[in-house]
């Protein structure tokens, strides 16, 4: 080989490297434009919630109320986390709660609303509505059990 060969193939060589770094990338921001998933799992105690890059653990006896929201929930203004195509998860701010926790689906009518002893609030949903309203009647029996002490309250609330 001369060197003049040498020239010839290093710009092939970069143009196909270029070409797959950008199918690459490509697929990445295409992934997780789509991406987002949650998923919500009760035990006897305990609350867990996880989405994408977030997970949110809420013991019984720390639940102060529980809330279902019907309707016109607004979101408010986003202070940091994920948004996704068909999700978003993170940091919220509204009038209503103050900052709060958002793990949804961005088409979701209907939310659960956890409110903490320590003044926090999670907000979310599940992929459908049946899922959520299924979820909201098995923390009832949850926050039930919490309540015979006289602590926990359960409200099924229109958005406001």
């Amino acid at each position: 080989m001369t060197d003049g060969e040498n020239v010839e193939l290093k710009p092939k060589k970069l143009r196909t490297r270029s070409i797959i770094l950008l199918c690459v990338l490509l697929a990445a921001v295409l992934f997780f434009a789509a991406a987002g998933f949650v998923s919500a799992e009760t035990g006897d105690t305990v609350l867990t919630v996880r989405g994408l890059f977030i997970k949110r653990i809420a013991a019984a006896e720390d639940i102060e109320s529980v809330e279902l929201l019907d309707g016109s929930f607004k979101r408010g203004s986003q202070q940091s986390g994920i948004n996704t195509l068909r999700y978003c998860a993170g940091s919220f701010y509204t009038v209503l709660y103050g900052d709060y926790t958002l793990i949804a689906y961005k088409n979701s009518d209907v939310f659960i609303s956890v409110h903490m002893s320590d003044g926090s609030t999670l907000v979310f949903s599940l992929s459908t509505e049946d899922k959520t309203k299924a979820l909201f009647a098995e923390l009832e029996k949850i926050t039930a059990e919490e309540d015979k002490n006289g602590k926990n309250e359960v409200e099924i609330l229109p958005a406001p």
